[in-house]
């Protein structure tokens, strides 16, 4: 699992799509997009909690206990 330092949310007004981009620690970025509304919403919710990891392998964010 890969640390998430950082990230940025996108949403489309026109398009109804939203974009995610996690900046992960000493690797490069990572970009969900063309997430529908529900989607996105959810992604967000977990990521303001913070100390969020990413895995890769279940395309998965998980929130963890500091």
């Amino acid at each position: 699992m890969k640390t998430i330092v950082d990230y940025l949310l996108e949403w489309n007004i026109t398009s109804k799509k939203g974009k995610v981009i996690l900046k992960l620690k000493d690797t490069d970025p990572e970009i969900i997009d063309d997430l529908d509304f529900q989607e996105f919403s959810a992604l967000a919710i977990v990521l303001e909690k913070g100390n969020a990891k990413f895995n890769e392998k279940e395309n998965s964010i998980y929130n963890v206990m500091p």
